[in-house]
């Protein structure tokens, strides 16, 4: 017999009225399946939070998924002026069709869009072992436009955002996006 005691949390933190359960650390959705939309199961979930998003990724995510997860994201009027992105791959895996290629692409893709929320970091959280080598190729490419950092808990991506990283952290120079889309 599950405790299925629904608490709530402050809404600072971007959390009320989500259904939440505490836990040892700190809150956590309580509903772990993918969203089944109609005939289509989306195998991630983007939950807008103060001044960031929150997106929850499940199973094994394909390169498409990846992207469409990223157009919503970018397409919501809520986009423009956010200040994190925490990407949570804790239940999620890449499929093999996402490359260090794609990565790339995508990096620069995300330079168009730097203008819309300049001042954005973005902490990936993951422990499967090639979703974390994907996610340190793609903070050493050095052409986001994001402050970029991974790490293993949620709770240490929010301490991280919470730090400002972005205070410490120099744009890549424009020669070197010039020389990385070359």
């Amino acid at each position: 017999n599950r405790d299925t005691t629904v608490t709530r949390v402050s809404s600072s933190r971007g959390f009320r009225n989500y259904g939440l359960t505490a836990s040892a650390v700190g809150p956590m959705l309580s509903y772990r399946r993918p969203v089944c939309l109609g005939a289509t199961t989306m195998p991630y979930r983007i939950r807008w939070e103060g001044h960031g998003v929150y997106r929850r990724f499940f199973g094994v995510i394909t390169l498409a998924e990846f992207r469409e997860a990223n157009k919503e994201m970018r397409t919501d009027v809520r986009y423009e002026g956010i200040r994190y992105i925490i990407s949570d791959y804790l239940e999620a895996q890449p499929a093999p069709d996402i490359t260090e290629r794609d990565l790339k692409a995508y990096a620069e893709l995300e330079r168009l869009y730097f203008y819309s929320s300049p001042d954005t970091v973005h902490a990936i959280v993951a422990t499967d072992p090639k979703a974390v080598t994907l996610a340190r190729y793609y903070e050493s490419l050095g052409v986001s436009p994001y402050c970029v950092a991974d790490f293993t808990t949620v709770a240490d991506a929010r301490g991280w955002i919470a730090s400002n990283p972005r205070l410490h952290w120099l744009r890549p120079p424009q020669s070197t996006t010039a020389a990385a889309g070359a």
